[in-house]
This record gives structure tokens, sequence and C-alpha cells, in this order.
């Protein structure tokens, strides 16, 4: 064990608050990004579509409130989640498959293996491949309210309505593409349309 050489009983206490105080405002200073950001945009409706390859991700903020939109093809968007959340939220509040291609489907799967998801939103398309089944199953098994998205549906997200367009209950069709869900994002004055490939 090292031993410092004898120091005055003050000059050390004096030391050891110096360090501590270094510390924290080293901890502050690293944090201070993350800790500005979120002060800033605590009031303001943001919206982000990621550039995730082929394939659709947008990320909705609003507040504490975060819906992600479709998750591109692969897990790219866990990148984008990791600098634009801040580091200890792992909650999202609405998470919404349009439709199950690949391009939209896939990197929601890491999503909900690595956040808590409250609530998920999908059209039950008839669709048989293996990443969509698992995406399935995942929804089974996170504990998540599920809401089938049909025509007519609307969800409160915080302050942010989502109003479902399209499709309706009944109806069916050989290409996903077809059954995409549209949905109308409705913030005060605001609306926008969030579409997959419809």
């Amino acid at each position: 064990m090292v031993s410092l050489p004898s120091i005055h009983p003050k000059l050390k206490d004096r030391l050891i608050f110096g360090a501590l105080l270094g510390t924290f405002f080293l901890i502050f200073w690293a944090l201070s990004p993350y800790f500005f950001t979120s002060l800033s945009g605590v009031n303001e409706l943001s919206i982000r579509f990621y550039d995730v390859g082929q394939g659709d991700a947008a990320l909705i903020q609003k507040g504490d409130t975060q819906v992600l939109v479709d998750g591109g093809p692969g897990d790219r968007i866990l990148t984008y989640l990791g600098r634009d959340l801040l580091p200890w939220d792992r909650e999202i509040e609405l998470l919404v498959l349009t439709h199950p291609h690949a391009d939209h489907l896939s990197g929601l799967i890491p999503v909900i293996e690595r956040y808590q998801v409250r609530k998920i939103l999908y059209f039950p398309s008839i669709y048989d491949t293996v990443g969509y089944k698992k995406f399935q199953k995942l929804v089974q098994n996170e504990g998540a309210e599920v809401i089938l998205g049909q025509a007519g549906g609307e969800i409160t997200v915080g302050e942010l309505s989502l109003q479902i367009l399209w499709p309706n209950a009944k109806f069916r069709s050989d290409n996903v593409n077809n059954e995409s869900l549209v949905i109308l994002l409705d913030y005060q004055d605001f609306e926008t349309l969030l579409l997959g490939d419809a």
C-alpha cells in the first residue's frame, strides 16, 4: 500500500474535497449534453426519420413520450435510439409496425429485446416468415398492451393522438403492402400522415 507523506490534516481534507468536487464537475460536464438537450426539448414535438437503408424507421417524441414507427431492416435503429434517448430512458410508450416486411420489421425485434415497450400497434397480417413469427412471439412475451390496428381506431399516448385510417378490419390482400397501417398523428394544431408502404 502506498502512503502519502505526512500532510497537515486540513490540507489533506482540502485535497480530498477538491478531488471530489473535480469528479462531480467532470461527471456533470460529461452528462450535460443529455441533461440540457432533454430540458430544452421538453415541450417540443419532434419527429426523426432515420436512415436505416432500405426501409423505414421514425421516432416521435413529445416530452417523456416516445413512439417508434417501424425499425428498418437491421439493428441500426439501436444506434439512433442510443443517441437520441437519454441513457437511463429504457421505455418506449408505443411501438408501431406498419406491416411485416423485413425492411420495416427486423429492427423492431432488437428494440423489443432491449427496451421496455408499453404498447404495440400492428395489423394482424397473414404473413408466414421467420421474422414475423419471432416478432409475434416477442410481442406475446413482452407484456405490453397489444393493439390490433384497424381503421377507426384511435390511440392516445401522452399528448399525442394517433388515428388509424387504414386498413379496415376485414381487409385482406396477398400483398402485405396493401395492408400497411396509415396513421394520422395529431398534436395540437399539427397533423401528419405516417405511412408504411401504403
